[in-house]
């Protein structure tokens, strides 16, 4: 599209376009900017739950270390009896807030609770006990620890049960069954240090934990519901596989964070369409002014500059193959008698007829002189065609005010290349076969 005859509709379909496509651009750079920012943050955030992990899983042997402590107590003993045991678990359980409750299990039967209050549900055979049975005997057969949970405990909390097989020697060095020492952890108060180390790092977070005999994970501890796109960090304590997630409380990129970004962009949006609207409405005004440059006044058809202009093109990219010269007969005698108003009119008229005569441009040189270019490789019957056609637009009269005129023309035509090859050549022979029948008109009418 050229750019200087840019209309008003595709101006506005431009500028639209314009509008739309650096919108769209700037969508992409916001996106891409949100894209490299969740990267950095997601980046840190995965450095920061490894921390967390670290904390997790010393909580969690910090708690394995205490039914440890249990069991070694219960090992030194000859026949595997603590004594006083409510002030071994009270000494134990000091500074260690998030312990709820240490119990023992001879033979899998618990009978020591401390301390009881809350707990008094618990004095059962594992064993026989529905949930507890089948992980019991598995705790027993295999020596391993296990850590079952989370569940409700007293005063609606929740926490866990951490069980330790107990093994003692007999009288002959060997290692007989004695039971489970066992302690009951609160959720999430042994986690305290990572989740208060989340919170002020500004993470929601959810702590999950498999079961024994059961792969699925069980969220036990959240800050939340349900995550936006977290950073997760598996791993293996206590004998079960954990998981943690976490992800920023406000998102991983802050609208406040964008928004400078955004408004900027905008600003560039809407100045680069201004400046687009500006551009092509000086291209349509530049253009406007230069048809008007190029168009006769009166008439409307192009003028002599347009006229030579559109000639050395055709010549330059060799696409003249003729021209045409027209000169209406005694315009000055219309001058003289009707005067001038008239004779405007018979030149606004002239060149309507003319116009509607041919399909090639029509240009009016000056005065009652006029033109027309061929850029079409035609047959010389096809200029006698156009002469006869322009000649006989004229066997109408033309009416001015209240007068009613006869208008005829004069037409010299010269085609490449029968008449010559040179455009001057063209020009010389049209004009002079023009001057010839303007002659003969004069002849015949005197």
């Amino acid at each position: 599209m050229n750019i200087n005859t840019v209309s008003k509709t595709s101006r506005i379909t431009i500028v639209s376009a314009v509008f739309l496509l650096s919108m769209l651009v700037l969508s992409l750079v916001i996106n891409g900017i949100w894209r490299q920012q969740t990267t950095q943050e997601q980046t840190l955030a995965k450095q920061n739950i490894q921390n967390r992990v670290s904390e997790i899983k010393y909580a969690i042997n910090e708690c394995c270390g205490i039914t440890e402590t249990m069991n070694l107590i219960l090992q030194e003993n000859a026949e595997g009896t603590m004594e006083d045991f409510n002030n071994v678990a009270k000494h134990i359980m000091k500074d260690r807030k998030y312990i709820s409750c240490l119990q023992l299990a001879p033979d899998g039967t618990v009978t020591s609770i401390y301390p009881i209050e809350g707990y008094e549900g618990d004095l059962i055979n594992l064993f026989e006990e529905k949930h507890y049975g089948s992980l019991a005997a598995y705790s027993k057969n295999t020596g391993t620890m296990t850590l079952q949970g989370p569940f409700e405990i007293q005063h609606k909390e929740i926490g866990m049960e951490l069980r330790e097989p107990v093994y003692v020697r007999d009288s002959n060095g060997i290692k007989q069954f004695w039971g489970f020492a066992i302690a009951i952890i609160k959720v999430p108060d042994v986690f305290q240090i990572s989740t208060d180390n989340l919170k002020t790092f500004g993470y929601d977070y959810t702590l999950y934990k498999t079961n024994p005999f059961d792969e699925e994970m069980h969220p036990i501890t959240s800050s939340k519901g349900i995550l936006e796109d977290p950073v997760v960090a598996d791993f293996d304590a206590a004998g079960v596989s954990w998981r943690l997630a976490i992800a920023p409380e406000e998102g991983w990129v802050q609208p406040s964070y964008l928004l400078p970004y955004a408004l900027f962009g905008l600003f560039l949006v809407l100045l680069l369409t201004l400046l687009t609207y500006m551009v092509l409405l000086l291209a349509e005004d530049r253009a406007l002014f230069s048809n008007i440059s190029l168009r006769d006044q009166l008439t409307g058809l192009y003028n002599v500059r347009c006229f030579e202009e559109d000639m050395a093109t055709l010549v330059r990219t060799n696409k003249l193959h003729g021209i045409f010269y027209i000169d209406v007969n005694k315009f000055k005698h219309i001058n003289d008698t009707y005067g001038h108003r008239a004779g405007d009119d018979v030149l606004k008229e002239v060149a309507l007829r003319m116009k509607g005569a041919c399909e090639f441009n029509v240009y009016r040189l000056g005065g009652d002189e006029f033109a027309i270019l061929v850029n079409q490789d035609i047959k010389e019957s096809a200029y006698e065609t156009i002469a006869a056609k322009m000649t006989k637009a004229f066997n109408r009269s033309i009416v001015s005010g209240s007068n009613n005129m006869m208008v005829s023309i004069s037409i010299g035509y010269a085609f490449y290349p029968d008449d010559g090859t040179d455009p001057q050549q063209l020009r010389e022979i049209a004009d002079q076969r023009m001057y010839n029948m303007k002659e003969a008109y004069h002849a015949e009418m005197e």
